[in-house]
């Protein structure tokens, strides 16, 4: 086998391009997997979520209900986190009976009632209000009603095609 020092001028070059092509690549696929600037706690397992939403179109806000089975995976979870940017967090069940819980500006921190174990399942429903910056709620402002494009009425079938 010839080590690179002995391999000719241009196949050294070769070697170099794929190496630097393959280091590209592995970064590119690196930021192309990376949807956040940190990395995602991998305690649970999202097997499921339910969710109701309601809107009041007056008071520009969302009300849901959301349901998440999740499988745990790791031994000795006590806590499991969610994303809550912007909502009021009202009521947390786990397994339909009430949970502690937490929130900061970012998460909601729901308490298990025990260190679950590898493989145990949890039924937690989140009920929760907001008001979005973004969406049919915040679009419904009257700042912005003036700016929304009316749409006519699709034809029902069988009504002459202009």
């Amino acid at each position: 086998m010839k080590s690179i020092q002995s391999a000719p001028k241009h196949t050294r070059r070769g070697l170099v391009r794929e190496l630097l092509a393959l280091l590209v690549a592995v970064f590119c696929w690196s930021l192309a997997n990376a949807d956040e600037p940190y990395a995602r706690s991998k305690n649970y397992d999202l097997q499921h979520s339910k969710v109701a939403l309601r809107f009041d179109l007056d008071q520009r806000k969302v009300i849901g209900d959301v349901t998440h089975t999740v499988s745990i995976l790791r031994p000795g979870i006590e806590k499991l986190s969610f994303d809550s940017v912007g909502l009021q967090i009202h009521t947390v069940t786990v397994n339909k009976a009430s949970a502690k819980f937490d929130t900061t500006d970012q998460k909601l921190n729901v308490s298990l009632p025990h260190a679950a174990k590898a493989g145990d399942k949890f039924e937690i429903e989140i009920k929760y209000e907001g008001q979005p910056k973004k969406g049919p709620c915040a679009a419904a402002s009257p700042r912005l009603a003036s700016r929304r494009r009316r749409f006519k009425p699709a034809r029902r079938f069988g009504s002459a095609m202009r």
